[in-house]
């Protein structure tokens, strides 16, 4: 049976992370964690009721001997979804929810106002209750600068994330086939061609410099002011 502190334990926890999601590792610690939405308790008997998209419903001791919790939220930073790039941020913590919730998460699309121009797909705002874009929020993949580059100026991608800091998208105007917009997070600071970035916006140059004159290749930057284009 469990005792009166754990009891209020596990209160505590399902208050704090029910109708949430939270990352979970099974045990031993070399397996991965992944994502699942917590329903809250389930019974008398300290079990914890969440859902994993391709596991279904589990039921976990708390505390438990089998699993572990990760209970961090996620870092700022862009990340690649559905051929789309979104920026993920944390809310100020209005409320008492700790686990990832609309209360204290939320994400921008890259591209959303251009959307229609650039991709002709709809693509609908996705709730932060689905646990395929949680998982993409926490295990971020980034290709290589080449892949990204190649697959946009072939017109494979309309987007994509380089980094948590920045990621390029084709241009909303049609005549601009050879030019790919470049992004620090939402915000708009240049162009990037198949050898060269003009930066629009002076305080990240020195980042673009850093980030694009590493690898095998190398961009030519230089910036030039807005006032000038």
């Amino acid at each position: 049976m469990p005792t009166a502190n754990q009891v209020n334990e596990f209160a505590e926890f399902c208050k704090q992370y029910g109708e949430t999601s939270i990352q979970v590792q099974e045990l031993p610690e070399d397996k991965k964690f992944f994502s699942v939405y917590v329903d809250g308790a389930a019974g008398p008997d300290n079990l914890l009721q969440v859902r994993h998209t391709n596991r279904g419903l589990l039921r976990i001791a708390y505390p438990s001997k089998k699993y572990m919790w990760q209970l961090d939220l996620p870092t700022r930073g862009l990340f690649n979804y559905q051929n789309h790039v979104g920026l993920y941020y944390r809310m100020p913590k209005r409320q008492w929810k700790r686990g990832l919730c609309s209360g204290n998460s939320a994400i921008n699309w890259l591209t959303a106002t251009w959307r229609h121009c650039l991709n002709p797909s709809i693509f609908q705002d996705i709730p932060l209750t689905d646990l395929n874009l949680v998982g993409a929020i926490y295990d971020r993949y980034f290709r290589t600068k080449s892949e990204i580059i190649e697959d946009l100026f072939a017109g494979r991608k309309t987007e994509e994330a380089f980094n948590e800091k920045f990621a390029v998208s084709l241009s909303p105007f049609s005549e601009e086939t050879h030019i790919l917009l470049l992004w620090y997070e939402t915000q708009l600071i240049g162009d990037l061609t198949a050898t060269d970035i003009e930066v629009r916006h002076e305080p990240f140059l020195q980042e673009v410099i850093q980030y694009f004159g590493q690898g095998n290749r190398k961009w030519q930057v230089r910036y030039t002011p807005v006032s000038a284009t």
